[in-house]
């Protein structure tokens, strides 16, 4: 109560530990060398962009920061170690930036798009509209081509170098894609669905690290499947009362 936690797990053997606390901590990413976070807090003195090792003894390193929240974008993707995407904006924008380099600058690639994911090996970006709810690829950085992946779909994330999931309600669907062209192959296809799925604000699934994804599951729906009417009830409880009242 009263502020976030970004906490550390280890899965294997059930450890946990605290590694930050602000008013607010989002999105946090891993970088590329599985060690490495980038994430952005919030708290009365403004927001910042914060990137360190949980490992290490040393404080997270400053990457930006500003008194105005809305100047420091929401972290969407860190493909490399100088190659990050944010959304920032109204409308939104996509930028890019250099967790490393000093000063940062944003630099906007796709705009009136709300997530952006960029390939492994960084040549392609995958984006959404949200005025048309469209699905998008095209060049990193954008270039001359795109191609619409899918309509009515939210969030796309890539779950290898060939194939990218994207969600429509609480089913996701994926599409294959030729490495050497970025050209979609083939139809999509149902990949999973699951009712119980939460949306949350910023990404609400990613890719986890065995071809899978991570989402917020909620609880059982246990809401009665029948309806039972009863002829006369009130009538009879107006009576019931007026006997006990006597």
């Amino acid at each position: 109560p009263g502020y976030d936690e970004l906490r550390i797990s280890n899965l294997g053997g059930g450890q946990s530990f605290t590694w930050l606390r602000a008013s607010v901590v989002d999105q946090p990413l891993w970088g590329s060398d599985n060690a490495t976070l980038l994430v952005a807090v919030q708290d009365s003195a403004g927001a910042a962009i914060l990137r360190g090792s949980p490992a290490s003894a040393r404080p997270p390193d400053t990457v930006f920061a500003s008194k105005a929240p809305a100047a420091v974008p929401l972290l969407l993707d860190w493909s490399g170690p100088h190659q990050a995407l944010g959304r920032i904006g109204n409308p939104y924008q996509i930028v890019r930036f250099d967790p490393l380099a000093r000063p940062v600058r944003f630099d906007t690639i796709v705009s009136a798009s709300t997530y952006a994911m960029t390939s492994a090996d960084g040549r392609y970006l995958v984006f959404s509209r949200p005025a048309e709810s469209r699905i998008l690829i095209t060049a990193n950085p954008p270039g001359s081509w795109e191609h619409q992946l899918a309509t009515s779909a939210v969030e796309p994330v890539w779950l290898s170098g060939s194939e990218i999931l994207y969600r429509s309600g609480f089913t996701w669907h994926a599409v294959r894609i030729d490495p050497g062209t970025g050209q979609p192959v083939g139809t999509a296809s149902v990949w999973g669905a699951d009712p119980r799925f939460a949306d949350t604000f910023g990404w609400s699934n990613r890719p986890d690290w065995h071809g899978g994804i991570i989402y917020l599951q909620g609880p059982e729906d246990t809401r009665a499947t029948y309806l039972r009417v009863i002829p006369h009830w009130v009538e009879r409880m107006e009576r019931a009362v007026d006997r006990e009242n006597r």
